[in-house]
Formats: structure tokens, C-alpha cells, sequence
């Protein structure tokens, strides 16, 4: 024997041999509901090719983690392999795409105290999604595919529904979500770059309130950030892809960026466009409070919410609890309501622009919800990934389960 070589032993080398064959027949075993999945989706991967190779992998990640949460006992929510089960972090993070909004002041209880909110502290009536559900507008989910515009769509979707609401569904009308990517800008960077680049619900909300917004059949869903078609009139609006002077930015409808993101009411001037389409005022609600955000809901309509969504992608039913406390906020949804399970588990239900497959009833999440959920509080240390504005600050308090609390937003219809 050479010297300072030595030799695996027979039982070593059975072992080895062993562990590959179980390997190959993973592999093996895993493929036929790879090809099942490609078939059933629509792709066309070319097989040996590099990205087969990736996406193979990545779906065989993705039978782990779903195999590894329903084996958990108890639990509350079932996981599942779905449209995004063969896509990269990359991709999935342009699903998300909203970056959330963190105004320039420090988050503290003296906003809350200073926000006007309209709603006052009454009984809660104990399950409300019911009521909501039945809206026409809210019976599937949009899709929002791989444009980052669920800022956009939270936005066009909660409007859509508080049309019907007070307007009766004769009445109501739709709201262009692609006019919202196109023209609303972005000069301080909150949520992102604009558009399919990410953007904030109170810009959008800002934007329809003084300018109006066309309906989704004049102006239909791309999936992709286009020119402006409506003309210019200064203010936080993109004009043919370029962005508006500071000074005009400041000055339309008589706000600043950081009047615009802190919680508080804002009115529509006589006159304003909004006005017209029954949208009399926008409010964000006081931050991570539990019982505002309830009432709201319950007596409003839906609501517009910032969530951290990086964890939601097999959720396919149940109650979600698995967002980490110190959650980063990257995703913009509509609040349906709030129930109660029989064995005593409550929760949010969330609808999400992810398509009418995903997840439960037609694209909805079920999240848990507790009574203290506003002392159920972590923080969010990458702001400038998820929820910052350009100069805002460094960390947010983001509460409830997967930040719910942190950002809500819902217009005040006549």
C-alpha cells in the first residue's frame, strides 16, 4: 500500500454505492411528476438542456418543502405544488414586486395618535370575509403574471369592489390597472422604480383621487410598463416614460411625498376627478393597529394591505402561520375580511393577484389572526428591499402575521 494513502473499506464502498442508487432512484421517481407538471403548465424546457437542468432542481426543492410542511403535526395549512413550483427566487420575486412605502419620519404611536381616521371604536361583528366574498368583483383572482404591479392591482381591485359596494353592481364600474403602471410615477423610489418596477397603493390612490382613472376595458391589463396614454398635467404622474419636475411633484394636489405616505386621511379638492367616480377621500390607516384595520374592513369594504409574501408560494389551504416575526414587506394584496375557525382559529383572508389557481376559493390565503396581533410585532431591517422610500428609515415595526398591520390602505366612497 502507498504510503500515507489509504482505501475505502468493502463496507464503505457499499455504502457509497448504495447512496448513489438511491439518489438515481430520487431522481428517477421525481421526474415523471416533473414531466407531468410540464405538460400541465405548458412548458417547453428543452430536455439535457441547462435550464431543464435548473428547472428540474428547483422543482425537486420545491416536492421537498411541500412533502417536509403536511408531514408537520398539527398544523394549520397544507402545502402544494402549483405554477410556481419550477420558477427561480428571481422570478418569484417579480411576483411579488410591491416594495412597500416608509415615509421619511420615524414610525411611532405619535402618528397613529395624529392620523384622522374616520373610524370609531365600536363592536366588532366576529366574522365578516362572508360578506365581502360575494362581490362579483372579488370572485376570482387577477393574475398579475411577471410584471411587479400588485401594487397596481390591490389598488384597481379595492376600488373596484367599493364600486359595487356603494354603487350597487349595476352602478359600478371597473378601474385600469395598466393605467396605474404606466402613469403613475415614482420619483423617490418608494416600492421600487415604477410600474412593473414597483410602486406604492398611496401613490396610486394619490393619482386617482386628482386624476381620475379609465376603466380596464379602455384601457386593458398588459403585463408590462407602457407609455402614458393620458395627457400630462404635472404631479406624481409619468409622462411618455419620464418623470415629472420636484417641483411639480410637490405641488400636485397640494401634498408632499411625506403628507402622502403617512397614515391620515387625504380629501379630494372641489373638483377633483376622483370625485366623479364616487371616491370622495383615501386614507391609510394608523400603523400596526389591529382594531383599526378590523373596522375598516367590517364597515368599509376591502382593504389594500402590504404583506411579506416570500413564504406563501406552496401555500395551497389552511390557516398560513409561517411568515418569521422580523418579516420584510414585498407584496401588495387585498384584504377580503376576517373569520373564525370552529376549533378557535382565527384569521385574515387575503385575496392575491397570483390567479384564480393558486392557493384556496379562486386565489385566496387564509392567515393567521390573533387579538394581540398588534403587539405581535418584529422588524423589517431591509427597508430599502421591501418597504423604503428613498431617505425613509433604515428599520419599520412591521405587526400581526406577516406584517399585516404595518401598511393598509382604503378609499372612503360617498
Amino acid at each position: 500500500m502507498m504510503a500515507g494513502v489509504s482505501f475505502p473499506s468493502k463496507s464503505m464502498l457499499v455504502l457509497c454505492l448504495a447512496s448513489r442508487v438511491f439518489s438515481a432512484l430520487d431522481t428517477t421517481s421525481q421526474m415523471a411528476p416533473f414531466m407531468a407538471y410540464l405538460e400541465e403548465h405548458g412548458r417547453n424546457y428543452k430536455y439535457g438542456s441547462a435550464e431543464f437542468e435548473e428547472r428540474f432542481n428547483i422543482f425537486r426543492s420545491r416536492m421537498k418543502e411541500v412533502d417536509a410542511q403536511n408531514k408537520q403535526q398539527p398544523r394549520l395549512w397544507i402545502a402544494g405544488i402549483n405554477e410556481f413550483s419550477d420558477r427561480t427566487e428571481a422570478e418569484l420575486e417579480k411576483l411579488r414586486g410591491w416594495h412597500g412605502v416608509a415615509h421619511t419620519a420615524d414610525s411611532s404611536n405619535q402618528q397613529q395618535e395624529t392620523a384622522s381616521s374616520l373610524l370609531e371604536e365600536q363592536a366588532l361583528p366576529p366574522d365578516t370575509w362572508m360578506k365581502w366574498s360575494r362581490l362579483s368583483s372579488l370572485r376570482q383572482a387577477p393574475n398579475q403574471k411577471s410584471c411587479g404591479s400588485c401594487w397596481a392591482v390591490a389598488s384597481s381591485t379595492v376600488l373596484q369592489a367599493h364600486s359595487e359596494i356603494y354603487n350597487g353592481y349595476a352602478q359600478s364600474r371597473t378601474f385600469s390597472t395598466q393605467e396605474l403602471v404606466d402613469c403613475v410615477a415614482d420619483p423617490y423610489k418608494c416600492g421600487g422604480d415604477g410600474g412593473c418596477g414597483g410602486a406604492t397603493v398611496e401613490l396610486a390612490y394619490h393619482y386617482v383621487l386628482h386624476r381620475g382613472l379609465s376603466t380596464s376595458e379602455a384601457v386593458p391589463y398588459q403585463a408590462r410598463t407602457a407609455a402614458c396614454r393620458v395627457a400630462g398635467q404635472g404631479g406624481l404622474v409619468r409622462k411618455h416614460n419620464s418623470l415629472v419636475s420636484t417641483q411639480e411633484e410637490i405641488g400636485f394636489g397640494g401634498e408632499s411625498l411625506n403628507s402622502i405616505t403617512k397614515p391620515g386621511i387625504h380629501f379630494g379638492q372641489p373638483g377633483s376627478p376622483g370625485l366623479a367616480l364616487g371616491m370622495r377621500a383615501w386614507e391609510r390607516l394608523p400603523e400596526n393597529n389591529y382594531y383599526a384595520l378590523m373596522r375598516a374592513v367590517s364597515d368599509l369594504g376591502p382593504v389594500a394591505v402590504s404583506v411579506a409574501a416570500k413564504d406563501w408560494m406552496d401555500y395551497k389551504s389552511g390557516v398560513f402561520n409561517g411568515c418569521p416575526r422580523n418579516a420584510v414587506i414585498d407584496h401588495a394584496v387585498t384584504l377580503v375580511g376576517y373569520g373564525n375557525q370552529q376549533i378557535g382559529r382565527k384569521y385574515w383572508v387575503v385575496q392575491n393577484s397570483w390567479g384564480p389557481y393558486w392557493g384556496e376559493d379562486g386565489g385566496k390565503i387564509r392567515l393567521l389572526r390573533q387579538d394581540n396581533d398588534d403587539s405581535q410585532c418584529g422588524v423589517d431591517t431591509q427597508p430599502e428591499v421591501g418597504t423604503g422610500c428613498k431617505g425613509g428609515p433604515k428599520n419599520v415595526t412591521v405587526c400581526g402575521h406577516c406584517g399585516i398591520l404595518y401598511d393598509s390602505v382604503v378609499p372612503h366612497f360617498k
